[in-house]
This record gives C-alpha cells, sequence and structure tokens, in this order.
C-alpha cells in the first residue's frame, strides 16, 4: 500500500505491507485523512512521532470503510463495509490502517467521509479543550485564537451549541468572515492585524456590555499572546495553552501592561497546558464515547458542520499540503483524499450516492 513518511524533513511517498487486525483491532481502508499543526512537526523532527513499536507513517486521523474484523469478530457490532472515522497515534497517510474497535466513531449517511476525515483530531481536541480542562457552561463568555482553524471552527460550533458566548481571533479580515459566518458575532470578531490591538478592542466590547472579562482562552498561541490574554480573562477563569505557534517567549512586562504573574494570582487565573496525541489509550476511549454522545445527532442533522477548507490534496502531494498549512493559507481543516469514490464525491458536493 501507499504511504507518506518524513524523510530529511520532507514528506516522501514510501510502499508498505497492508497490516492485518490483531484481537481487538479493525482494518479501515482510508478514504480521507487530514493535516494537524503537530503532522507538520513531526515531519520536521520537532515532535515526539510515533511509539517505536509503530510504523513511522503520518497522519493522526481518518475516515474509511471497515475491511477486515478481528479474528474472533467485532465485540461492538462491527462489520466489513460501516463507514467509520477514528484517532490514530499515526498512520493516516496510507491506504489502510489498523485501529482498536473501541476507538472507532460510525459515519452516518449524511456526511461525506471527505469531510469526515477532519473531525476526529479536531473534534476531540475542541471537545476536550472546552468540557474536559474547562468546564465551559451556558453565558460563558470564551475566547477562541486562531478561530478560523479546524480547531478554531470547532470550538466555536461547541459553544455555540451550549449558549456559550464565542469572542474570535484570526490573521485576516477574510478568516474573521468566515468565523462570523458560523455564527459568531461580528462584534466579537478581532484581526491580530487591525489597526488597534485586538485585547483593547476586546475590552471595549466587554464594557459595552457590562462584562468584567472572558471566563475561558483557548489558546494554540502562547508567548506572544501571554500578556494579552491575562488583561482579558475575568475572575476565577481558565486559560487552556495547547499550542505554541507564537512561541515560547514572553514579554511579561509589556508596555503599560501589569505584572503577569501578580495578574494571575490577583484574578485567580487557572492557566493549564494540555495535548491529547500523549494520552492514554484509556483517556481517548472515553473522550471519544463521550464526544459521540454529544455530536452524532448534531453531525447528522447538519447543526454541526466540519468546516473544511475549499482546496484538497492527493495522498502525492502531502508535501504540497503541509506547506500550505506552515504558509497559514487553509481556513478549516485541510483534507488529504486518500481514494477516490463517486458516491463520497456527491455527498460532499451536497448530492445523493447512487443506490
Amino acid at each position: 500500500m501507499r504511504v507518506v513518511i518524513p524523510v530529511d524533513g520532507k514528506c516522501e511517498l514510501a510502499q508498505r505491507r497492508i497490516p492485518e487486525p490483531k484481537n481487538g483491532d479493525v482494518l479501515i481502508e482510508i478514504y480521507a485523512t487530514a493535516l494537524n499543526r503537530a503532522d507538520t512537526l513531526i515531519r520536521a523532527g520537532k515532535y515526539p512521532g510515533p511509539p517505536s513499536d509503530e510504523p513511522e507513517i503520518l497522519g493522526l486521523e481518518c475516515a474509511g470503510r471497515i475491511s477486515g474484523l478481528p479474528p474472533n469478530g467485532s465485540s461492538l457490532g462491527f462489520r466489513v463495509g460501516d463507514r467509520v472515522m477514528t484517532l490514530l497515534n499515526c498512520g493516516g497517510y496510507a491506504e489502510y490502517v489498523c485501529q482498536d474497535e473501541r476507538m472507532l466513531m460510525r459515519v452516518s449517511d449524511s456526511l461525506s467521509l471527505y469531510k469526515a476525515g477532519g473531525i476526529p483530531e479536531t473534534w476531540l481536541t475542541s471537545y476536550q479543550l472546552l468540557f474536559w480542562n474547562a468546564t465551559v457552561k451556558k453565558g460563558d463568555q470564551v475566547l477562541v485564537h486562531a478561530a478560523a482553524s479546524g480547531i478554531g471552527t470547532t470550538a466555536v460550533q461547541l459553544c455555540l451549541g451550549v449558549g456559550a458566548v464565542p469572542y474570535a481571533t484570526a490573521s485576516s479580515l477574510e478568516k474573521l468572515h468566515t468565523v462570523a459566518a458560523l455564527g459568531v458575532d461580528g462584534e466579537h470578531c478581532f484581526s491580530r492585524k487591525g489597526d488597534k490591538p485586538w485585547d483593547e478592542c476586546l475590552m471595549e466590547v466587554l464594557k459595552a456590555h457590562n462584562k468584567s472579562g472572558i471566563d475561558t482562552v483557548l489558546d494554540p498561541v502562547g508567548g506572544s499572546y501571554a500578556v494579552q490574554n491575562a488583561k482579558v480573562l475575568g475572575l476565577d477563569s481558565s486559560w487552556v495553552l495547547f499550542g505554541l505557534m507564537g512561541g515560547v517567549a514572553m514579554d511579561f512586562e509589556g508596555a503599560g501592561s501589569p505584572p503577569f504573574l501578580a495578574t494571575i494570582l490577583r484574578k485567580r487565573i487557572r492557566l493549564m497546558g494540555t495535548t491529547l496525541k500523549t494520552r492514554s489509550l484509556d483517556y481517548k476511549i472515553k473522550l471519544t464515547q463521550d464526544l459521540v454522545e454529544h455530536c452524532s445527532d448534531k453531525w447528522a442533522d447538519g447543526t454541526y458542520k466540519p468546516f473544511c477548507d475549499d482546496r484538497q490534496f492527493k495522498l502525492e502531494d502531502a508535501q504540497e499540503a503541509h506547506e500550505y498549512m506552515e504558509a497559514n493559507l487553509n481556513v478549516g481543516k485541510l483534507i488529504i483524499v486518500v481514494r477516490e469514490d463517486a458516491d463520497e464525491r456527491a455527498l460532499l458536493c451536497g448530492g445523493t450516492p447512487k443506490v
């Protein structure tokens, strides 16, 4: 089978044997996978790759059809041909992958596998950030940085779904238009390239609505936003750090800002760092089950929409896809189509597959 592996900091096509499912595993024929920031870091040797007993194939999620069952059959009622999606430790940039059946999520007949391929990592991460790391609830004010990214567009929808009030930052007005189209109040959208700093604009909006501060910040940026995050957060608030796109260096004494640690202490801000990739299998299984219970019906009826970039890539174009993401050109998830299928393409375009 064709796979993509990292070689000298680049994505390279290679050949591997099709894996065989062991007890508890199923074999999935992959139709689509998707890019994540971690993929680009693993490729560049800047992020822990898969455990040594697993192949060095890139890819942290996929969607496809079950093509092989465990030797003793499925204990969860899965059958060959079932449409599924799943989070992976690695192996998504391939034509086949084996996965523990407890990690599988069924894909509804109304959802194309080409969109489902971008659900697992993004939706599991966003759900974890909002409801397992933080405790977002109805009425909370939630600031989502990089809101036009895969995780950003997902977090915004989950906030709206529970009645929280999302605020958004993005790198361009075009991306903010996309975020606003998801239901975020235009007054709550801030460009980091605007005439005024985003934190000043946000504080003005909060003051106008008699709000003292943000309840939760979802932060994939890190150092370059640290002082501003502390400024806009309110009392007893949560700051969830899940990325370092803005680097690790922090200007603790930014111009006109109070001492950083004093602000954290005075406001009783809970600052937590979190990852998903390095969590235990049991943790991921429980998180998957929780997400399915919360979201499966809403994916099926279109209330929640996996938001994907208009541009798609093929497996052999993985390096180009990585460069596209590293240039911050994507809006939503970037999908890599592994297997072309007319029915899945029809679903993606709003049509009906042939019976």
